[in-house]
Order: structure tokens, then C-alpha cells, then sequence
């Protein structure tokens, strides 16, 4: 197993479900002792004949996950923004990370039968753990769901849930 070079990514694009994550990453982060990479990735096509994304929009979205990370307590940041397919991206961003941390989005059936899922797509390839933060139902939730099928990835899964929990009480 390698030793982690660079501690959490995040997947951050401004919405809720990735301030939920980045709230998720920074007492991670602290709880951890590690350091937070925050990456900001657009898709090229999203806007195949403009000129690209005005700088009001990068310096905004950055703002925001500096002011969410630096409100959960995350101390040691960097945020990078970068043009690409986001789950390469990311996953490239993640290959020495300890995990990989994405917000869920709640596609519809159809959706996810025709985009898929960046989440999804990088739980399958993710040489990391891949961490998906779902919006809480309740303040208190607490709960770490895994998925096991008795194979040697689902029982490392499991044991990351395991010490995830036991470092959240």
C-alpha cells in the first residue's frame, strides 16, 4: 500500500452538495491532521462557444469553498481550478490523496442512465477511497454507510468505515 503524498481532495462546483462535502472534508481534515485540496473543474463542452468562464465566476465559486473549509475548521488549503472531463480530473488530482471527497447530487434514473454519475464513475476508478456526502435528513445524522460483497476492495472499504467511525465517535 502507498503512503498518501497529499492529504483530502475535494470535488467542489459551488452547489449544496458540495458545501456539504466541504464542510465533511474540513473536520475530516482536522480530525486528521491533513491538508485539504479543493479542485474546481469544468467541463470544456459546458459552454462549447464561449470564451471560458469569467474570472467574477472562478474568484466566486473559490471564495466560497475557501469561506465553507475555513468555516468547518480546515486550516491548510489549497484550491486549484482546472478545465477538464471532472472525473479524470479528479481522480488524477487523487492519485497519491488518502481520499477522494465528492457531494452527491440526486439524479433522476434517466439522468444517471445518460451522464452518469462523477461520484459513481470515481468510487469505480479511484485508486483512493472515494468519500460521497449526502445532504443530512436530520442535524444529528451521524451515519457511514458502505457497501460489502466479501471482496478484498469491499472488506478495505469497510475497514476504512470502520476507523472513519471509530475517529468520529
Amino acid at each position: 500500500m502507498r503512503t498518501p503524498t497529499r492529504g483530502l481532495v475535494l470535488g467542489y462546483d459551488g452547489s449544496p452538495e458540495s458545501d456539504e462535502a466541504a464542510r465533511w472534508a474540513a473536520g475530516t481534515a482536522l480530525l486528521r491532521g491533513e491538508s485539504i485540496l479543493a479542485m474546481i473543474v469544468v467541463e470544456p463542452m459546458d459552454s462549447p462557444r464561449s470564451q471560458g468562464w469569467p474570472e467574477s465566476w472562478w474568484s466566486d465559486i473559490e471564495r466560497r469553498a475557501a469561506d465553507t473549509l475555513a468555516a468547518g475548521g480546515a486550516t491548510e488549503v489549497t484550491i486549484e481550478r482546472r478545465v477538464g472531463k471532472p472525473v479524470h480530473t479528479l481522480l488524477e488530482a487523487a492519485r497519491d490523496a488518502s481520499m477522494l471527497v465528492l457531494g452527491s447530487r440526486g439524479h433522476n434514473r434517466v439522468g444517471e442512465m445518460v451522464v452518469g454519475s462523477v461520484s459513481q464513475k470515481a468510487a469505480r476508478h479511484a485508486r483512493c477511497p472515494v468519500v460521497v456526502v449526502r445532504q443530512r435528513n436530520a442535524a444529528n445524522a451521524q451515519r457511514i454507510v458502505v457497501g460489502t460483497d466479501d471482496s478484498e476492495p469491499s472488506r478495505r472499504a469497510l475497514d476504512f468505515a470502520c476507523e472513519q467511525a471509530a475517529g468520529t465517535g
